[in-house]
């Protein structure tokens, strides 16, 4: 790796997705600093945390990662974020890839998605002799070299529960850095298990069995998988500007349901005033409440498609107190009651 500022092929300022930015400060609370230390020392409080699409310039979360290890005065917080990594961390791609069909298809969809965390490509992958080897940051640069460990750090261990959720302990053979092995070697092992780490290597990644990447996955089912690339999509779009207020609303929507969420709060998610979004719904033909009852419907029909939950018990996962409350809101926002909007539904409706 080299260790320059980073910038594109254009020389335009590469940017990260100011979720990961929350992530890290996630990582720095949780190893025992103050939150408001936190937001003084980084400056936190001037980043756009709260602007779910907001970007943030690469050479200012290098300042932060590194920052981040003085204030928890940790020189493995990267192998610690990366131990605490799951599923859910960086939803929806994370579950996209967890109900993939293999790990193949799942490393093909992180390369399709990967824009949401970053500009840059994160990873390549080859296949050789029985083996699969896939090398973190092709052609980055980092401002230095104590940035470029961070980053191999917590990207070696991301992708390891990437491997590791499709494939048993054994298939991944070493773990390479490019890199002499730090003093706190030993964290690398504890972090790793059973997997050989390998220091001054020709690069840095995860070399593992080629037969893993078609290994069907115990966890597939299409129906989540196909969910969650729904939103993810819509993400993308949004990430590019394309993408209509319905749908960054929706989105929000979806993320935090089945709590119900004023106007005056997604509005401060999407970075707008309560007014700026209801006359930007407006143009577009829609208002807030139609795009919430929507949401709160198409949540209500999937959980009623499932058989083994009764309607009361459906009622409680959409969070009412009880039965006939829940029966009020369907009609409300379906013109069904729950018994014939089960009837009705010959398969789940998914997240559009």
């Amino acid at each position: 790796m080299t260790y320059v500022n980073r910038s594109d092929s254009q020389g335009r300022e590469i940017t990260v997705s100011v979720r990961v930015v929350q992530r890290l400060i996630d990582a720095i609370e949780q190893a025992g600093v103050p939150r408001a230390e936190i937001m003084r020392v980084l400056g936190a409080d001037a980043l756009p945390l709260h602007e779910l699409d907001a970007r943030v310039s690469s050479r200012k979360v290098d300042r932060m990662c590194e920052l981040a290890v003085d204030l928890t005065g940790d020189q493995a917080l990267a192998l610690r974020w990366a131990q605490s990594l799951t599923e859910r961390t960086f939803a929806p791609v994370s579950q996209v890839l967890a109900y993939a069909g293999s790990l193949r298809k799942s490393l093909a969809l992180l390369a399709e998605y990967e824009g949401l965390f970053c500009d840059q490509t994160c990873f390549a992958l080859s296949e050789s002799d029985g083996l699969a080897t896939l090398r973190l940051y092709p052609g980055w640069s980092f401002s230095s070299p104590r940035m470029a460990r961070f980053a191999a750090e917590m990207g070696a261990g991301g992708f390891l529960v990437v491997i590791r959720s499709f494939s048993p302990r054994g298939a991944v053979a070493r773990v390479c850095f490019d890199y002499p092995a730090p003093q706190y070697r030993d964290e690398y092992q504890r972090t790793f298990g059973d997997v050989a780490v390998c220091f001054d290597q020709s690069f840095c990644g995860i070399v593992f069995d080629r037969a893993a990447l078609d290994r069907p996955s115990a966890y597939a089912d299409a129906e989540i998988h196909r969910a969650m690339q729904s939103v993810a999509e819509r993400r993308l779009l949004r990430v590019a500007k394309n993408a209509p207020f319905s749908l960054r609303v929706r989105d929000v929507l979806e993320q935090r349901a089945p709590e119900r969420v004023n106007m005056a709060s997604v509005a401060r998610a999407l970075g707008l005033s309560v007014r700026t979004l209801r006359r930007q719904l407006n143009a577009e033909g829609t208002s807030y409440r139609e795009i919430e009852y929507a949401v709160l419907a198409s949540l209500a029909r999937q959980l009623l498609c499932d058989k083994q939950l009764t309607i009361q018990e459906t009622a409680y996962a959409m969070r009412f107190s009880d039965a006939a409350t829940f029966h009020r809101a369907l009609k409300q926002w379906t013109g069904m009651t729950p018994t014939e909007l089960r009837n009705s539904a010959t398969q789940p409706i998914h997240l559009a």
